[in-house]
């Protein structure tokens, strides 16, 4: 759920892991169980570089949220998911209804999360991370133009918005 204030996509992504933590901490918590190896996923790479950083070389809001996701999931193991194994990016990218009911990858998963750990990608995320919040760029797309004009406004207005 996207807060009510505008932000830009990978904070919105950011928002997205910070509730994975809050989520993964209380189903630990709920179901009362010791979890020996835990796996978290993300497609961003800015996210993942704001994980691994110390939460005090962010601003305010990275900072605050880098705290929290790194004390609910201190125990896990953050990863990227490459685009073409990310279940949710067939419905970011437009995909039909019909070609949705019949995805392996949207009901099972990609293939390789049933190898061992060792077998899953490798996807190093090495990006700089100085003044990784202020950089600014005009790069967003969407291709979702065609299915749906809405997307366009709101591809439009985080146009000059988009962190890299």
């Amino acid at each position: 759920m996207a807060p009510l204030k505008r932000l830009t996509i990978p904070r919105l992504e950011f928002c997205a892991a910070t509730l994975l933590s809050k989520l993964y901490k209380k189903a630990v918590s709920a179901l009362n169980i010791t979890v020996n190896e835990a796996y978290m996923w993300a497609d961003s790479a800015i996210v993942l570089a704001w994980i691994q950083g110390p939460s005090t070389k962010w601003k305010t809001f990275v900072g605050n949220r880098v705290a929290l996701i790194q004390e609910n999931t201190a125990a896990a193991t953050w990863r990227h998911v490459p685009t073409y194994s990310n279940p949710a990016d067939l419905i970011s990218r437009g995909i039909e209804p019909t070609a949705l009911s019949t995805s392996t990858l949207w009901w099972k998963g990609p293939q390789w999360l049933k190898q061992q750990p060792s077998d899953w990608p490798r996807t190093m995320v090495n990006i700089p991370t100085d003044n990784l919040e202020v950089k600014k760029c005009s790069c967003c797309s969407s291709t979702f133009r065609r299915h749906h004009p809405k997307i366009l406004q709101v591809e439009q207005t985080h146009q000059s918005q988009c962190i890299l």
